[in-house]
């Protein structure tokens, strides 16, 4: 898709106002700042120096700081914000493979994960105080490939789609659409992970993103949407102090209730999942493009 975005309550506003910052990237190179009144919208600024097809943005846990990875050869950028919600880019760095498709912060804001879905690795940078990072990862970590899965098209290569932290930034998950694969790292300090053993998924599952249960404090339960199968499989990760693997206890469709998976070949898939501020779980299809 070629525009995503991240909203927040504006800084220039008290937390009832109705007023709300929302940042946008562009697969032109934008990175553009809008407000929004529940009525009107309306652009403040923009940015054309956010590398080629911006995608996914993160923010910093307590600084007003986003990072936003690019496609192509791969990297990530990181940017301040003012009380208007105007970016100004502070660093940049590359991710060490091709095209970076997400990237997120540990929740004590010292780690960015940043995977590369066609560079079949994951890039970890430790973040500094100011929020910035070197030019370069302290770490990559690669996932091999294992052969052809069932889809042509989105499983003739490694290809992780995402890497998320858990509540407390104990573990990190990176969902492997390309080898039906999901990776899990222990984290061990700013930058440093241990990676443990894979969940193995059934063939064609095709993992694209996930999220946590509860909203808050320790997860209990991770939401993995499989964008090929069009389910969310949900993982008991309530004991994760002995790094004990997630434990599958249900497979919900998203095509509805009591409905079987799909084949891994369909137009319409599962893109996206979300747990809301309240606890509700929420997952978004689209058409394949």
């Amino acid at each position: 898709m070629g525009l995503k975005f991240l909203a927040s309550l504006s800084l220039a506003s008290s937390a009832l106002a109705a007023s709300q910052q929302l940042w946008f990237t562009a697969f032109s190179g934008a990175f553009s700042t809008f407000t929004f009144d529940g009525t009107n919208l309306k652009n403040i600024s923009t940015s054309l120096d956010a590398g080629f097809q911006p995608g996914w943005i993160a923010k910093h846990p307590s600084l007003n700081v986003l990072y936003t990875p690019f496609r192509r050869d791969g990297g990530v950028n990181a940017w301040t914000y003012d009380a208007q919600g105007k970016v100004t880019k502070i660093a940049s760095g590359s991710s060490n493979g091709r095209d970076a498709v997400h990237c997120e912060v540990s929740g004590d804001g010292k780690t960015l994960a940043v995977p590369n879905i066609n560079g079949a690795n994951l890039a970890v940078f430790a973040v500094r105080p100011d929020g910035t990072f070197a030019s370069s990862p302290n770490a990559t970590f690669s996932f091999p490939f294992y052969g052809p899965g069932p889809n042509p098209i989105q499983q003739s290569s490694s290809r992780p789609h995402q890497a998320r932290f858990d509540r407390t930034s104990t573990f990190l998950y990176v969902p492997n659409l390309g080898t039906d694969r999901l990776h899990v790292f222990r984290v061990k300090g700013p930058a440093q992970l241990e990676q443990l053993a894979d969940v193995v998924l059934p063939t064609g599952t095709g993992p694209r993103h996930l999220d946590f249960w509860p909203p808050t404090g320790r997860s209990k339960y991770l939401y993995l949407l499989n964008q090929l199968s069009n389910t969310v499989m949900v993982f008991d990760i309530s004991t994760p102090s002995l790094g004990a693997a997630p434990k599958l206890v249900q497979t919900i469709s998203t095509r509805g209730a009591g409905l079987p998976p799909s084949a891994p070949n369909i137009d319409i898939n599962a893109a996206e999942v979300t747990v809301t501020p309240d606890g509700a779980s929420c997952s978004l299809l689209r058409p394949h493009t």
